[in-house]
Formats: C-alpha cells, sequence, structure tokens
C-alpha cells in the first residue's frame, strides 16, 4: 500500500490528509477519561490530534507510516509502523489509534497489538468493522466482525 498525497485526497478530497474535524472531540474525549499524561497516536496522519493534545498541555507523539503525511504533519511525528514502535517499554500512559487495524496483515495483528501494550499502560483503538462502509480505495485489508477484534481485545481498554 502506498500512502501518499493521491491516496488521502482520493479518500477526504481536498482536505486531504488534514482531516480535522473529528481531532477535538478526541481530545477532549482521551483527555476526561485519563487525565494529564502521555499519549501515542498510532497511524495519526498528520498529527493533527498530538497537536491539539499538546496545545491543552498533554504530552503526545504521532506515529506514521506514511512519508507524506510526516511531511505534512503538525509537528510530534514520526515515521514508524506499528509493528516496532521506536519507543520504551511502558513509555507511554495510552496508545490510541483511529481506523488503524484494519491496515494491518491479518497475521500481523497480534504482534502489532503486542507491541501497543508494551509501548503504552492503556490502549484506546477505534476501528471499522466489516458492518461500516469499506470502499476499495481505502485499501483495507483486515475487515473482520466486531466480535473478531473484541477476541482479540482490540478495542478501549478491554
Amino acid at each position: 500500500m502506498v500512502f501518499d498525497e493521491t491516496y488521502f485526497r482520493e479518500i477526504w478530497g481536498e482536505l486531504g490528509v488534514h482531516r480535522h474535524d473529528y481531532c477535538e472531540f478526541l481530545a477532549s474525549s482521551l483527555i476526561t477519561k485519563y487525565g494529564k499524561c502521555k499519549i501515542l497516536d498510532v497511524g495519526t496522519g498528520c498529527g493533527y490530534l498530538v497537536k491539539i493534545l499538546n496545545d491543552k498541555g498533554i504530552t503526545a507523539y504521532g506515529l506514521e507510516i506514511s512519508q507524506y503525511a510526516v511531511n505534512n504533519s503538525h509537528g510530534n511525528v514520526l515515521l514508524g509502523s506499528v509493528i516496532d514502535i521506536p519507543f520504551k517499554n511502558n513509555y507511554f500512559d495510552v496508545v490510541f489509534s483511529q481506523g488503524l487495524w484494519e491496515y494491518i496483515p491479518e497475521d500481523q495483528v497480534d504482534y502489532a497489538f503486542t507491541e501497543c501494550n508494551r509501548v503504552g499502560n492503556h490502549q484506546y483503538h477505534n476501528f471499522d468493522s466489516e458492518e461500516n462502509d469499506n470502499p476499495p480505495e481505502h485499501q483495507k485489508i483486515t475487515i473482520k466482525p466486531r466480535t473478531w477484534w473484541n477476541e482479540k481485545g482490540i478495542g478501549v481498554d478491554l
């Protein structure tokens, strides 16, 4: 998969990698749930959630596999993969993702989640299950029912 400018514009139109409409709500929700803490946003895109969290006094970093997104980020975004998270054990209080897991090959999901658990004490992952609209341009490769994800323990502090 190539997550370049064309990919982001095909998905989000003119917004491209800079889709921000849900970030303020997510930042407030994370702060309400976990308080002042250290957060990693895996698959952060341009890192706008990271920016909002940092603006609100939270130490936040983003991890993103797309060089295009990192080059167009709002700061504190590192190039990297959920398969090999470049932080030490228990570095974060919370590891967060929004729509990441469907892009992870099924045979790597368990290992990727182990990596998330290695670097963070709490896990908060939102994902689309097979019941949701998953058009082909999104290039999702692991579309499973919510029960499958729940059995793996991937979700909100499951």
